[in-house]
C-alpha cells in the first residue's frame, strides 16, 4: 500500500476516534452509543453488527451499556510472502488477546493492527576486513575492519518465504576464508542464497593476505581481563582473553596479529569481586611489569602471562571448646569462656580482612581449667613459607596472608585435673545453659502477655 495512503487512513481514524469519544460526532439518536472500529494492516475485526475488513475503518452504533465482544482475525494467505499476523489492540481494547469485551457506556473507539510475518537474519562478522551485502528490494551492508578486536554482529528483519542473496567483499589486503553457520555449504563461494523460512544465522571470516603471528594470553589466577589495542589503528580496546568467577585453572586465549604491528595490552582486573592488577610474566615480564600496560611488537610469536590477586584476604577462626583467640594487627577476638555465676560468655569478632603479605600473629588464651592442644585449618604453608601454624601446640602462630584462611583452635581440659573438677565444669556449662532457657522462657511469657 503506498505510504501516503497509509499515513491518511491513520489520520482519518484517529481525528474520528476523538469526536466519537467527545460526542461531537454522532450519526445515531440521543440514547445510543458510537463505536468506531479500525484495522491497519491486512487483517478484519468481527462481532456484532461489525465485519471491519482490511485497512479499513467502520462505525457501529449500540444502546447505552450494551456488551460488546470485538474478534481480531488473520485472512487467509495471500502470497508465500505475505502473511499478516495480529500484533495487538489499541483503543478501548489492549494486549494481543484476539478477543475483547467491552461495555458500551460512551462512544469509544478501537483498532486492530496486523503486521507481516517475518524472521530475522543475523550475519557474524568474526574476524578480518571485508563486507556482507544482503541484496533484496534494498541493499544492507555488515562491515567489519581491520582495527575491530571483537566480532560484528548485524541483523535484519525480512518477510517470511522471502529470497535474500548475500555476497561478501574482502578489503584490499584480505581474502575471504568461508561461510557458516546457514550457508556452510557454500564453502569459499563468494555469495550465498537464503529463503527466509525461519530464522537465520551466517557466520563470515575474512584472512589477511599478510603475514601474521599468534599471541597467546594466560591469566594465570584471579579474575580479570585483558584488552588490546593495535596501535597504528584508531579503535578503541576490544577484550582478548577473561578469567570469569566460575572457571578454574589457568585461562588460555589466542589472537592473531599481523608480523611487525604494535600492540597494546591492558591488564583489568574485576575490582567489583576484590581482585587487583599484580604482574605480568612471559614477553611482557620486563615492559613495566607491576603497572597494568604492556606495549609488544609483533615480530614474532609472542606469550603472555597475567596474574591478578585478591586486594584483601579472610582469616577466620572458629574454636572449639572453652578459650579464646586474639590477633595482632586487631581483628580477632573469638571464643567461648565462663564468667562470674557460671554465665557463659562470647566474643564473636571470629571474621576479619588483611591486606595480601600482611603478618598476623595469633595467640590462643584458654579458660579456666582448660589448656590449649593445637591448631588446625587450611595453614599449610606453601614451599618456602616459614610462618604458619601447623606445628602442634605452637602459641603464638604466625601467619603470612596470602589466602584465604580458617583456622580450627582446640581447647582441651587440663591434664592431672580430677574427674569431680570435670563434672563440676560440665555442671557449671549446663546449670548455665538452664538458666539461660528459662530467661528466655520468661520473656517470652512476658511478650505473650503484653501482646494480649
Amino acid at each position: 500500500m503506498d505510504f501516503k495512503k497509509i499515513v491518511f487512513i491513520i489520520s482519518f481514524l484517529t481525528i474520528f476516534g476523538f469526536l466519537f469519544n467527545f460526542g461531537i460526532l454522532t450519526t445515531e439518536a440521543a440514547g445510543s452509543y458510537n463505536l468506531a472500529v479500525s484495522v491497519i494492516g491486512k487483517g478484519k475485526v468481527t462481532g456484532p453488527d461489525v465485519n471491519c475488513g482490511p485497512n479499513n475503518s467502520c462505525l457501529i452504533s449500540y444502546p447505552p451499556n450494551a456488551s460488546v465482544t470485538l474478534t481480531a482475525n488473520t485472512i487467509p494467505i495471500v502470497t508465500s510472502t505475505e502473511i499478516w499476523e495480529f500484533a495487538g489492540w489499541s483503543g478501548a481494547c489492549t494486549g494481543k488477546n484476539f478477543n475483547c469485551t467491552f461495555i458500551m457506556n460512551s462512544n469509544r473507539s478501537v483498532t486492530a493492527n496486523f503486521k507481516r510475518k517475518q524472521y530475522t537474519i543475523t550475519v557474524n562478522m568474526l574476524i578480518g576486513s571485508g563486507t556482507v551485502e544482503i541484496t533484496n528490494h534494498f541493499i544492507a551492508i555488515c562491515t567489519r575492519l581491520e582495527e575491530d578486536i571483537n566480532s560484528i554482529k548485524c541483523e535484519e528483519n525480512y518477510n517470511i518465504n522471502e529470497k535474500l542473496k548475500l555476497t561478501v567483499k574482502p578489503d584490499i589486503g584480505w581474502t575471504f576464508k568461508g561461510w557458516g553457520g546457514d550457508c556452510y555449504k557454500k564453502g569459499k563461494s563468494l555469495t550465498c542464497e537464503i529463503t527466509m523460512d525461519n530464522h537465520k544465522s551466517v557466520n563470515v571470516s575474512f584472512e589477511s593476505e599478510k603475514p601474521r603471528v599468534t599471541l597467546t594470553i594466560y591469566i594465570d589466577d584471579g579474575l580479570g581481563k585483558v584488552t588490546g589495542k593495535v596501535n597504528n589503528l584508531s579503535s578503541p580496546d576490544g577484550t582478548i582473553c577473561e578469567r570469569g568467577e566460575n572457571e578454574t585453572g589457568v585461562k588460555k586465549c589466542e589472537q592473531k596479529y599481523d608480523r611487525d604491528s604494535s600492540i597494546t595490552l591492558t591488564a583489568i582486573p574485576n575490582k567489583d569481586k576484590g581482585w587487583i592488577f599484580k604482574g605480568w610474566g612471559g614477553d611482557c615480564y620486563k615492559k613495566n611489569s607491576t603497572r597494568p600496560y604492556c606495549t609488544l611488537n609483533m615480530n614474532s610469536v609472542k606469550f603472555v602471562h597475567v596474574f591478578f590477586q585478591k586486594n584483601t584476604y579472610i582469616l577466620e577462626v572458629i574454636p572449639f571448646g572453652f578459650g579464646k583467640v586474639t590477633s595482632n594487627p586487631f581483628g580477632i577476638d573469638c571464643g567461648t569462656k565462663i564468667g562470674p555465676a557460671e554465665k557463659i560468655i562470647k566474643s564473636e569478632n571470629c571474621k576479619t580482612e588483611y591486606s595480601p603479605g600482611t603478618m598476623v600473629t595469633l595467640t590462643p588464651w584458654p579458660d579456666k581449667n582448660w589448656m590449649f592442644q593445637n591448631w588446625g585449618g587450611s595453614t599449610t604453608p606453601k614451599k618456602g613459607e616459614k610462618y604458619h601454624c601447623s606445628e602442634f601446640g605452637k602459641n603464638p602462630c604466625n601467619l603470612r596472608m596470602n589466602s584465604d584462611k580458617r583456622l580450627y583452635p582446640i581447647f582441651l581440659p587440663k591434664v592431672g585435673i580430677s574427674l569431680t573438677d570435670i563434672e563440676n565444669e560440665l555442671a557449671s556449662i549446663s546449670a548455665a545453659i538452664s538458666r539461660i532457657a528459662e530467661q528466655v522462657k520468661e520473656l517470652l511469657k512476658i511478650n505473650e502477655t503484653g501482646s494480649r
